[in-house]
């Protein structure tokens, strides 16, 4: 026996390589600055840590087996159901959840293309650092069976978050960061209240134990209502969704276009993974008290979120606006995966899949905002006029990424929003619940509007006449933005694997 093994009899030790290496990346990243003077290193050097950390976590979803030929030594990525006291596990979900998360983390890391202008430069070393310790904190959530080691999760992402978003050391990145700080503060709090009451009704933390518990004590099935209503605000806020939203505009806009980006694709993306795991797998037995709540939010933050963003002129905050869109289709999957055990796998496995095509869509549209920025060019609606001409590569990425987050095949969101959005429908006329059927109609009546929305900017881009001359992007930059686009294209004509994929997550997940 390995003395891993004597360490940690209960998990095989392979399942916790993607967080060893991405802590040991973030606890070194300041240090290693200090002998990157130019801070030019720094970002190949993130980039191994996240690099890496994907492919053990592509490696342990794939199950990946090594020998050393000639020698009986045998290495194995199998996450075998590991537990470690029940507070972290490693499943299928978990692991799918993870390749996700590191590579959102590697392609922003890759898109910031040089090191941040101004008194920012100085500080790329902890912007690197914070950046790998978000990451870590996302994939802690993604194996929280407690609801402390949850809250961890998403209180490192958090604090990590709000000191990102201030990067930028201007008055612009000051108010975001102290924006995002405050409110989250206020989210946090109502997390930990509606934790402690829960622990309070049903006496353990442990998520999977909490149906039971609360189930056998059916006289708090009102008194419930208070942990739910604090729970969702807490995580609603991480997901930005109305009325939790008011911090994402402000904050998407102020904060470096790689940061805003991961916020809108990994930190939301967080956000639902917790969601899930608290209301699926702990709180089924109660879907009365919050099933109802959950939908209304959905319909809410779809309809606020498009209607806001067909009025913005700035597209950090139209993207902004159309995210906390795309968290109202998302919620649909939490409202629905109550339902019978195959139609909750369909529903919850469509909304699995809506985040991944999402923090694809997400990323790459922020990418290349954030690349025409930093090549002298504005945010601001008019400033894009003739970009198709002048950035080609970026101008058809773009147009296929608003494409896609309006549903237009045969594109990754048409893909996803079909699967999401018939989960809400089979859900409504196999169990009689025409309300679901409304919420279906609301979702594909959004997604029509949001097309209005995108094409003013694909308008801008192609028709109207601006200036001239090519811009120049760092290779790098156009790299990630490329594969962002190329996901959404593939998924877009051959959705199979990565839909199978999610489905076998939801099945993980909800422990089916």
């Amino acid at each position: 026996m390995g003395w891993f093994d004597w360490l940690l009899p209960d998990l095989a030790w392979q399942s916790l390589t993607p967080e060893l290496v991405i802590l040991l990346f973030a606890v070194l990243a300041p240090l290693v600055a200090l002998w990157d003077a130019d801070r030019r290193g720094m970002r190949q050097f993130t980039l191994i840590g996240m690099g890496g950390a994907f492919l053990l976590s592509l490696g342990s979803l794939l199950e990946w087996h090594f020998s050393i030929p000639g020698t009986g030594y045998n290495f194995t990525l199998e996450y075998q159901g590991s537990s470690l006291n029940g507070a972290f596990v490693v499943t299928y979900a978990s692991q799918f959840f993870k390749v996700l998360f590191t590579a959102v983390g590697f392609l922003a890391v890759l898109g910031v293309g040089r090191p941040l202008k101004g008194r920012a430069e100085e500080d790329f070393g902890e912007f690197c650092s914070l950046l790998l310790f978000a990451t870590l904190g996302m994939m802690i959530v993604s194996s929280a069976q407690e609801l402390l080691t949850l809250l961890l999760g998403v209180e490192m992402t958090s604090m990590s978050s709000y000191l990102l978003a201030g990067m930028r050391r201007d008055r612009v990145g000051a108010e975001a960061g102290l924006k995002y700080f405050t409110i989250g503060a206020i989210s946090s709090g109502l997390l930990v209240f509606g934790i402690s009451l829960l622990y309070g009704m049903a006496g353990t933390t442990h998520i999977p134990d909490l149906a039971r518990a609360l189930t056998a004590h059916g006289s708090f099935d009102a008194i419930s209502l208070v942990p739910i209503v604090m729970i969702l605000a807490g995580l609603g806020f991480k997901i930005s969704s109305v009325p939790f939203h008011a911090w994402a505009p402000d904050v998407y806009s102020g904060a470096p276009t790689p940061v805003a980006g991961m916020l809108a694709s990994g930190s939301k993306a967080m956000g639902f993974v917790a969601l899930f795991n608290v209301f699926l797998v702990g709180l089924p037995g109660l879907k009365t008290n919050w099933q109802l709540l959950v939908a209304l939010l959905a319909a809410v933050s779809m309809v606020v979120g498009n209607l806001v963003a067909l009025q913005q002129t700035n597209l950090r905050r139209m993207l902004a606006f159309s995210s906390i869109a795309q968290a109202g289709y998302v919620l649909i999957a939490l409202a629905v995966g109550t339902s019978a055990q195959d139609g909750g796998v369909y529903a919850v496995g469509g909304g699995l899949f809506h985040l991944v095509v999402n923090a694809a869509m997400k990323l790459g549209a922020f990418l290349v905002v954030g690349a025409v920025l930093s090549a002298g060019v504005g945010d601001d609606l008019g400033s894009w006029k003739g970009l198709g001409r002048r950035a080609p590569i970026l101008g058809f990425a773009m147009t296929l990424f608003l494409l896609s987050m309006a549903g237009f095949p045969p594109l990754a969101g048409f893909a996803s929003k079909f699967v999401l959005f018939s989960g809400a429908v089979d859900a409504a006329t196999t169990q009689n619940l025409g309300w679901l059927l409304g919420l279906a109609i609301l979702a594909i009546l959004n997604s029509a509007l949001s097309l209005y929305v995108y094409l003013r900017v694909l308008r801008t881009m192609y028709v109207e006449e601006g200036e001239e001359g090519r811009l120049v992007i760092p290779p790098s930059v156009t790299t990630a933005v490329i594969v962002c686009a190329a996901f959404v294209l593939a998924v877009g004509f051959w959705p199979q694997p990565v839909l199978d994929a999610s489905f076998r997550a939801a099945r993980s997940l909800l422990g089916l």
